[in-house]
């Protein structure tokens, strides 16, 4: 038959009224067993583990394609996804009692629009039966460690919403579903219990803490992921014991080469071997998990493209294994699901261990430590980055300019492209370099797409290579150049804009024709020879904008008074000192000393510091042994401990004026180079940084970093944001739930940093603000340290194939970035300006050339709080006329860390737009797939010495939803999340 008449076969034959026993309802009954018997209830789950991009790109992995060259392991790269899909629906179909799992919403959607109607009720009838189970449900499986919380809520709430909008209730998934990450972050945890997930279950975690956690019985733990927010945050969180493959011997995919289960005793057989090594496995996994069930993953790397291979063991595993009696047990063996599983142990009546802290940084082995990817391909998590900031500005623009719906559906390329691009292999620069060249394309053809929606095009209206000080419609413009600047933050902020252009002299006007403070400075020759930049530009024009209004434009006018005639020129070559001064700081340099002095004018307060360029000569080795690890694109593992130091600069450059003071600095290795920077109008010192070609001719790959030191006593504690909200504690050498060792002194002390790193004592804080994800710590008491650019000559062995070694226009990879650095003495003022410029670092104006003022057909009235943020503003459709927004506020604070700012707040949500009716509003949980009313979580308590009250119940609810939400109250670190239907006025 065909493949149209065996669905329509299988249909016929199979299909029953549904009752919707979708979700809990829908798992098989687990066994407790007799007086005198122990069951033992071992729960099977089948599943693929499907990347959105890795060794192949996201379509080659759909399609099938790239099928040549792959040996040993690596066969399974010539999977093709949607033959998963395919096979696994007919299969399920053939048998009720099977049961699969689908993870990555960005792989089953394609799949999905392409079906038949017939296919689409096959699929729709799985769901309803819990045959066809979605867990996780994100558009990918995020990474933890170099994603920003914003590009995670994207992401998630993106396939939640969809599944939810295609499967209603039984489209939801119950458990977040982990398996492959690299480590895992505190505040993906806290925002997975607030998009409703009653569980967790991951596959990775130090090798040294999962050894005491199966000695004692801790593989399962309640994680206490927010102080500030509480039990709401609480999430009941599993390690898997295999990290996510089938048992040893027991893998049917067609690329695998375990044998099959031989059952026929007249041909060849292997069934009583078979079953007695299942039983063993089982009964040994068993050991190290305190109820009385297990689960075990059935499946692998893009497995089930021929399904029935798996399905077939399965159901004689199952026909075999269930019910066998052995070491004074009786399994009880079935297919199964994650949230069944959790159902289980939901029902178990057991108290779990808390956990308090997170399982960064991961270690496979006493010399791999997942440090490097925090900065791996430092330009694809710039660029990444920048598609976030910009998916977060245009869904406001479509907003405020009432964008029809056919344009504002032409966001989703972006919006499908930034959760494409948080998966575990993309965001983190483990991915193959013809990858990383598919995720560029894809960003890049996502923005102009974007742009396109607003009538803007690429080359005069928009500049995307700002970051390299390339802009053909700032550089090539004659007489007026129109500027225009969109905040998408919601308070006003000040903003120093960049402009590169040739040389000559400019005015700067806002509307009204008064002048904008502004400045020429030189570019410096690092800049302007960037391998690949093609520009005219020589000077930087720095503008001073005060005071932005929040979700609203700034237009300028430049005006360009003469061109290609040297304008005024206030660079000084200087050797020995350099003054920089604005009206807050006078900052210092002492080149004898390579030391800066920083004296804030009010306080009269003096903190010297030291920024050192240095880096770390990457590890070489074979991989055959521990002992020969090599520094790659997961693992970093320096040869040896103490970097090497370009010393202080051999050449400096000052610059003052009104805008900016700066400090141009070479060094002797001519391959990086720094821009020291104070604004007029900003607390801050800006360090702006380029890094490469890195040389390697000498056959040492290097990770380069760069080193702030001070005087600060901070004795080993450092504190970095998770997914750049809340803030963790660290601790050199230190885990608080195993005993490290030494082995690597320098990487086992590196974290993932998404937006601040920082340490203090009694007397000063230290903070600096990063632009994208970067890896750090504080190796030297008084220091804090960031890895800039990475670029090595050996594969480190954990699957990618290839040597980090990024090139780019016929040489190594040139990355330019910033960081902010702040020192305070205050700890009031340290907090609010880490946590306010954050929120600057990321949400930057977005600059539009050549247009005329937008008009806005819906207006933002508020200046929100200082401590309050909206998150998203965005505008999706539900049928053929009705809109609504999906609206995030959040507050930025944490409890306590600030006298003032760390308070309750009140917001009045319909005191935040003019010319927009509000009919209604909605509470939901954090993804916006749920309402805040419908979730009910499964119950687990922690271990205790209190008195715990036995309700007899095994579900929670979440708070009462608040019965007025025109005022909504604001906690520390909370965000709430709202669906509101209204139309423009």
């Amino acid at each position: 038959l065909g493949d149209d008449k065996m669905k329509v076969l299988l249909y016929l034959l199979f299909v029953y009224e549904t009752s919707a026993r979708c979700g809990y309802e829908s798992c098989p009954q687990v066994e407790s067993g007799e007086a005198d018997e122990e069951v033992l209830n071992v729960h099977l789950v089948p599943h693929s583990h499907d990347d959105v991009g890795w060794l192949k790109t996201v379509d080659q992995y759909y399609l099938g394609a790239n099928r040549e060259g792959w040996t040993g392991w690596e066969e399974v790269q010539k999977a093709g996804v949607q033959y998963t899909l395919d096979t696994v629906v007919d299969q399920l179909y053939y048998n009720p009692q099977r049961r699969f799992i689908q993870v990555e919403t960005a792989f089953f959607w394609r799949w999905w629009i392409q079906q038949d109607q017939l296919t689409k009720d096959m699929v729709h009838q799985l769901v309803e039966e819990g045959q066809l189970e979605f867990v996780g449900g994100g558009w990918s499986m995020n990474d933890e460690g170099a994603s920003h919380y914003a590009a995670i809520i994207d992401q998630m709430s993106l396939g939640l919403r969809i599944l939810n909008q295609t499967f209603g209730e039984c489209g939801r998934p119950r458990v977040a579903w982990q398996i492959d990450p690299f480590g895992h972050s505190k505040e993906q945890a806290s925002m997975f219990a607030n998009m409703g997930f009653d569980g967790l279950f991951f596959g990775r975690l130090d090798w040294r803490d999962k050894t005491r956690r199966e000695e004692s019985l801790e593989m399962e733990m309640i994680w206490r992921a927010s102080e500030d927010l509480g039990s709401a945050s609480d999430l009941f969180t599993g390690v898997l014991f295999n990290n996510y493959g089938p048992p040893p011997g027991f893998c049917w995919d067609l690329l695998c080469n375990d044998e099959p289960i031989m059952d026929n005793p007249d041909l060849e057989y292997n069934l009583d071997e078979r079953i007695a090594a299942f039983a063993e496995y089982v009964l040994k996994q068993a050991e190290y998990y305190k109820s009385n069930n297990i689960i075990l993953t059935m499946g692998m790397d893009f497995h089930y493209q021929a399904a029935h291979s798996w399905f077939m063991n399965l159901d004689l595993l199952i026909k075999y294994s269930d019910g066998l009696r052995i070491g004074g047990r009786r399994l009880h063996v079935f297919y199964s699901s994650p949230s069944c599983y959790l159902k289980s142990l939901g029902k178990a009546g057991l108290t779990w261990p808390p956990k308090s802290d997170d399982f960064f940084p991961y270690a496979s082995d006493p010399h791999a430590y997942w440090s490097g990817y925090f900065t791996s391909r430092p330009t694809s998590k710039g660029m990444i980055r920048e598609a976030e900031k910009k998916l977060k500005t245009f869904s406001q623009l479509s907003v405020l300019t009432n964008l029809s719906r056919e344009k504002t559906e032409m966001l989703d390329l972006l919006r499908h492209t930034v959760g494409i691009v948080q998966h575990h292999d993309a965001v983190t620069g483990t991915e193959k370099q013809h990858v990383a060249d598919d995720y560029h394309r894809r960003i890049h053809a996502a923005l102009q797409h974007t742009h396109s929606a607003f009538s803007l095009t690429a080359e005069q209206q928009t500049c995307l290579l700002l970051n390299i000080s390339q802009c053909p419609a700032a550089e090539q413009f004659t007489g007026e150049l129109s500027v225009s600047l969109y905040s998408p933050l919601s308070r006003q902020r000040n903003f120093n804009l960049h402009l590169p252009v040739v040389d000559g002299e400019y005015r700067v006007e806002d509307e009204s024709g008064a002048e904008v403070p502004s400045q020429l400075v030189p570019l410096p020759d690092h800049v302007i020879n960037i391998p690949g930049r093609s520009s005219s530009a020589t000077m930087d024009l720095v503008v001073a904008l005060e005071n932005l209004k929040p979700l609203n434009f700034e237009n300028l006018r430049v005006i360009q008074k003469s061109r290609d005639r040297p304008s005024e020129n206030r660079q000084r070559k200087r050797s020995g000192k350099v003054r920089l001064e604005n009206s807050l700081h006078v900052l210092t340099y002492h080149q004898a000393s390579n030391r800066f002095y920083l004296t804030n004018k009010i306080t009269k307060e003096m903190t010297d510091f030291a920024l050192d360029l240095m880096y770390y000569r990457g590890h070489r080795g074979n991989n055959s042994e521990f002992d020969f690890r090599a520094s790659g694109a997961y693992i970093f593992r320096p040869d040896g401990d103490d970097p090497v130091s370009f010393g202080a600069p051999v050449s400096m450059e000052e610059h003052d004026g009104p805008v900016v003071s700066e400090v141009h600095l070479r060094f002797s290795e001519d391959w990086a180079s720094l821009i020291i920077r104070v604004y007029n109008n900003e607390p801050y010192v800006e360090i702006d940084w380029t890094v490469g070609p890195i040389p390697v001719d000498d056959g040492v790959g290097k990770e380069v970093i760069l080193r702030y030191s001070t005087s600060i006593n901070n004795q080993g504690e450092f504190f970095t944001d998770s997914n750049g909200r809340q803030l963790m504690r660290r601790l050199r050498n230190y885990r608080p739930t195993f005993e490290i060792n030494m082995t690597e002194p320098t990487a086992q002390n590196y974290y993932p940093v998404n937006s601040k790193l920082l340490i203090r004592d009694d007397k000063m804080e230290m903070c600096v603000l990063v632009d994208r994800s970067q890896g750090g710590g504080s190796i030297v008491d008084g220091s804090l340290e960031l890895m800039l650019h990475r670029r090595l000559l050996d594969d480190d062995a954990f699957g990618v194939g290839e040597a980090l070694n990024e090139v780019a226009y016929g040489t190594g990879l040139v990355v330019r970035g910033k960081h902010w650095l702040f020192l305070n003495g205050d700890a009031d003022t340290a907090v609010e300006q880490h946590r306010l410029k954050a929120m600057e670092m990321f949400h930057t104006p977005e600059v539009i050339f050549n247009t005329p003022p937008v008009k806005f057909d819906v207006e933002f009235l508020s200046v929100l709080p200082r401590s309050v943020h909206l998150l998203s503003l965005e505008k999706f459709y539900d049928g053929d006329e009705d809109q609504y927004l999906l609206l995030r506020i959040e507050h930025v604070f944490q409890t306590g860390e600030h006298s003032l700012l760390s308070q309750p707040i009140t917001i009045d949500i319909r005191d935040l737009f003019l010319g927009m009716y509000i009919e209604r509003i909605g509470e939901t949980g954090l993804a916006g797939n749920l309402w805040r009313e419908e979730i009910h979580k499964i119950r687990f308590d922690a271990e205790t010495n209190d008195i715990q009250e036995n309700t007899g119940e095994w579900f929670t609810r979440q708070e009462d939803q608040q019965p007025n939400l025109d005022q909504i109250e604001l906690r520390p670190m909370e965000i709430r999340t709202f669906v509101i239907k209204y139309s423009v006025i």
